[in-house]
């Protein structure tokens, strides 16, 4: 996975509860609704703020993943923010049991086996679980909160309350929102036939803006969903951030080269220049027309001290004092036609004239793996680029050298 296709987030300080365990009797429990929201996190600081803030007293409980710290608050509504939904919110069916999570799908696919739904869609074994992250407004430090619920109403408006919510956040603009605990009841047959009443809470999230803010952006009446936060009544406010408007270059001043740099008190001065132009030979070109002839010569049996003579032949310089870098291209084509003039022939014996004479073969280096290959050009210091150009001059077409050629190649380049 790159890193354009991470998924960013945020880290969790806690969860945000509206229930509890209760003693049921016989070391059993069992689960209580709250009238007001209950916080919990390991980190017994931001529970003690939260005590302070929304009310309570702060108490040690045993989580399931270890101790932590929770609180009861005395309230039913909290300000949050609301962050980008791809952070925020989340919805699957799913499956648990003593062992964790069996199934997680969204009705039809199944991603921890990465199968089809295996539920009936009249009958579903799988409970839907949704879970909701925010920031609370007025708490300290940059963390979000998470709410889990397996309602079916909380289900339905809460990723009601968030579609909307996303609508305002695709402008880049963070929504500030309230989330309240509302205490419901429904009238439902029971087993028995007879209608029973049936009381539950009910997470709901309400958005701190008015639907024309939502629709028309930021502009009316002069407030902004910045603003609506730097104007709140309770715990810190926030100082809106001004907006820098700059001008934006022209397509002159960006193509422009930049400017030159006034040169450092402590910089050494520059090297003045030689006068000579390299511009006539691109770089390397001279080790490829040595490393052809070398090649060439090679393959018949040719030592390079006889290129080199053959070179200065052509140069019309003593071999003393000789460079061959100093060859242009009309000159290494000169060592080229004369390599096969200077190549040693075969001496028959007259006596045995009559039977076959087999021609003499130059002793064949050994052959060379790759990783010695690898380890002679960064021993040599020879690009592998400029390597492979030689080599494809030497053995068109070949995309996988043997060990043999390797050795014709390290010669070649030597």
């Amino acid at each position: 996975m790159s890193i354009l296709e991470m998924q960013r987030t945020i880290a969790e300080a806690g969860r945000i509860r509206i229930g509890q365990q209760v003693p049921a009797g016989s070391g059993r429990t069992r689960p209580e609704k709250l009238a007001t929201f209950r916080l919990t996190s390991p980190d017994r600081r931001r529970i003690e703020d939260a005590a302070a803030m929304f009310g309570g007293s702060v108490s040690a409980w045993q989580a399931p993943a270890g101790p932590q710290w929770e609180v009861v608050t005395q309230t039913a509504e909290i300000e949050v923010i609301v962050p980008p939904q791809a952070m925020a919110f989340s919805q699957h069916y799913e499956l648990w049991s003593a062992g964790g999570c069996q199934r997680r799908c969204d009705g039809q696919t199944e991603h921890l086996g990465q199968q089809a739904c295996l539920c009936d869609p009249d009958d579903r074994e799988c409970d839907i679980h949704t879970r909701l992250s925010l920031m609370i407004r007025d708490l300290p430090g940059l963390a979000l909160w998470r709410l889990d619920t397996q309602g079916w109403y909380a289900a339905r408006e809460l990723a009601g309350a968030v579609d909307v919510i996303a609508m305002g956040a695709g402008r880049g603009i963070m929504i500030p929102a309230r989330l309240l605990l509302e205490q419901r009841s429904v009238k439902r047959p029971g087993k028995d036939g007879k209608p029973q009443t049936l009381r539950f809470a009910v997470p709901r999230l309400d958005p701190g803006i008015t639907p024309g803010d939502l629709l028309l952006g930021p502009g009316i009446a002069g407030v902004t969903p910045v603003a609506a936060l730097a104007e709140g009544t309770s715990g810190r406010r926030l100082t809106p951030v001004p907006q820098i408007e700059a001008p934006r270059p022209s397509v002159a001043e960006q193509s422009a080269p930049p400017a030159a740099r006034a040169p450092r008190k402590n910089a050494a001065p520059e090297i003045p220049a030689s006068g000579r132009s390299r511009a006539s030979r691109p770089p390397g070109e001279d080790r490829y027309w040595q490393a052809r002839a070398f090649a060439e010569a090679g393959e018949r049996g040719m030592s390079s001290d006889t290129v080199r003579e053959i070179a200065a032949g052509v140069a019309g310089v003593e071999i003393g004092g000789f460079s061959m870098s100093s060859l242009t291209e009309e000159q290494w084509e000169q060592v080229h036609r004369r390599i096969p003039a200077f190549a040693p022939a075969a001496d028959p014996d007259p006596e045995e004239s009559a039977a076959p004479v087999a021609e003499p073969v130059a002793a064949e280096p050994a052959p060379m793996s790759s990783e010695a290959f690898a380890a002679f050009l960064a021993d040599n210091r020879i690009d592998a680029a400029y390597a492979r150009a030689v080599a494809n001059e030497i053995y068109p077409g070949v995309t996988r050298m043997s060990g043999q050629q390797r050795a014709v190649l390290a010669a070649a380049l030597a």
